[in-house]
């Protein structure tokens, strides 16, 4: 059990009623002034509702003040020692990849490398080994480390990027750093419960929708982007790409978002930053449509020389199934834009997708012409989501349907009919209905 260096300037302040200057505490740690006042700051948005306060007198220093006993006390028993010491984690060799990743993706400033080891508590060989591998992971990313001697080492790329890796990475597991994002305090709960609102308001007056999974992503993505502004790093389009997006219905959701979201948090979004939303909006839209008419000409092309594809080499007949042309193009449709603007939709669900070999055998055929169309290759992940479709289709070639059942599931359509695939399945003989439902939309069936 090891201590985290804001305990240490707690400690610090409370060990003398006296002031305390950032230099001194800096001194004492071996760490910089700022790293301390960006610490206090961190300290300060802990203690904030739990009774006590870290005060600043320009010219004299911080000193620690408590202001409410019973509401303190209760805090340092119950909740202090999961920010005072650090568990074994840094023995972890993924918890420190992503502590590595996290403190230099939220800092544009350079790091030295010694301060990460102290804070870190590990061996220079251990840093150079994780190092290694999340120079790998930056890489897939387009963004790399830059070193300077004796100013340490700091990330480079677009801010696109930065952000992308992340939103990634606080999504799937959030670590406690001394920069980290912690959803467990009060100001970034407030902070997202404003989000929350504002995207429901403005949802509500565009009659707009999204998926679950999707909804939530776009949180973690807009939460991101209000701390990167916040520091002054602004994401910028190309005017080509910009004007395009202006003429989208998802421009104008996005607008409505940014002019709420400026309101409430004092803050400014350029252009930029209203189609770095809208980009977000057209990748992850719930499809409403599901009619031939909606299908895209040159997705329909696509598909059609897949399906040619999949029976020249296996003899299984899927150009007659409407039901799969129409739910695999209004899943390309955005996969489309999401390849345009170079956004990542990861699948959590990958490796269990993998395992039915033949769905995944035809994503890849049609992955193979989409790249032939369009020059772009997809990720796994994105054959992952084309392959659930495929499985559906499989599946329902057998399907005996007989009684009547709703699935509810929140990660979009294509998880919901894999799921629905398998329930008729295993109960062919007792099932009369089948549909799925999404979490957002389950109260107003």
């Amino acid at each position: 059990m090891k201590e985290t260096r804001i305990k240490k300037i707690f400690d610090i302040l409370t060990s003398d009623e006296k002031n305390f200057t950032s230099k001194e505490i800096a001194h004492i740690l071996q760490v910089s002034s700022r790293t301390v006042r960006n610490d206090i700051n961190e300290l300060n948005e802990i203690f904030d509702s739990n009774g006590a306060i870290i005060e600043s007198k320009s010219g004299i220093g911080f000193k620690f003040v408590i202001n409410d006993l019973d509401k303190f006390e209760n805090f340092l028993k119950n909740k202090w020692r999961k920010f005072a010491f650090l568990e074994d984690s840094f023995s972890n060799p993924e918890y420190r990849k992503k502590y590595i990743l996290q403190t230099f993706l939220l800092q544009n400033d350079f790091i030295k490398v010694d301060d990460v080891l102290q804070e870190m508590f590990i061996s220079r060989t251990v840093f150079n080994e994780d190092f290694k591998i999340v120079k790998l992971i930056l890489n897939e990313y387009n963004l790399e480390f830059e070193t300077k001697p004796y100013k340490g080492i700091k990330i480079v790329g677009s801010e696109i990027d930065r952000r992308k890796c992340l939103a990634e990475y606080v999504m799937e597991q959030p670590v406690y750093a001394a920069s980290s994002i912690d959803f467990n305090l009060n100001s970034n709960k407030m902070l997202l419960d404003d989000i929350k609102l504002t995207l429901s308001e403005s949802f509500d007056k565009y009659s707009y929708s999204l998926t679950h999974l999707a909804y939530q992503n776009l949180l973690i993505h807009l939460y991101v982007s209000i701390k990167r502004i916040g520091l002054g790093h602004s994401v910028e389009f190309d005017e080509e790409n910009l004007q395009e997006l202006k003429n989208t219905s998802e421009f104008k959701v996005a607008n409505e978002i940014s002019k709420e979201l400026a309101l409430k948090f004092f803050t400014e979004f350029s252009d930029g930053e209203i189609a770095y939303i809208a980009t977000h909006l057209i990748s992850k839209q719930a499809n409403k449509s599901h009619s031939y008419e909606s299908v895209d000409s040159e997705v329909s092309e696509i598909l059609e020389n897949s399906f040619a594809e999949i029976y020249r080499r296996y003899g299984i007949e899927f150009n007659t199934n409407l039901d799969l042309l129409v739910s695999l193009s209004l899943h390309i449709s955005p996969l489309l834009e999401r390849l345009k603007f170079k956004l990542f939709m990861k699948n959590p669900i990958l490796e269990n997708i993998k395992a039915y070999v033949l769905p995944y055998d035809f994503a890849i055929i049609t992955a193979s012409y989409i790249k032939q169309k369009y020059g772009s290759e997809l990720s796994e992940d994105e054959i992952g989501y084309i392959a659930l479709h495929y499985s559906t289709a499989l599946g329902k070639r057998i399907q005996k349907v007989k009684k009547k059942i709703i699935i509810v599931c929140g990660s979009g359509k294509a998880i919901s009919n894999l799921m629905l695939q398998k329930f008729e399945k295993t109960f062919e003989d007792s099932i009369e209905f089948i549909e799925t439902c999404d979490v957002m939309s389950i109260y107003e069936k």
